[in-house]
């Protein structure tokens, strides 16, 4: 049979570390989109805005964004199993209370 130890507490820190890390994820999603206006408004071509404009979304922008809905999925994911476990847990140990205070006194 497999054992289960999982670090309940460690978990929650390291799942609010990674959520507290993809949260800026947004913000430098919209740094770089503006960058890339930027650059495109100061070279003044017609040539390389189209280029920056082809690069942007497809391989820049659509993959942060992408990268951006996985982290936050994982995180709640991980998040909402790491709780069941936790929940799984109590109930077991209310259980095998609730059994032992019914167990009858005695010498055995």
């Amino acid at each position: 049979m497999a054992q289960w130890d999982i670090d309940v507490a460690a978990a929650r820190g390291i799942i609010s570390s990674t959520e507290t890390q993809h949260s800026s994820l947004p913000g430098q999603k919209e740094t770089l989109d503006s960058a890339i206006g930027a650059a495109s408004t100061a070279c003044n071509s017609a040539t390389i805005t189209a280029a920056l404009d082809y690069v942007r979304s497809p391989s820049l922008v659509g993959p942060a964004n992408e990268a951006a809905k996985k982290a936050e999925s994982a995180a709640t994911n991980t998040s909402a199993a790491v709780e069941h476990y936790h929940q799984g847990d109590l109930d077991m140990a209310a259980n095998a209370n609730s059994k032992a205070a019914g167990a009858p006194d005695g010498e055995y």
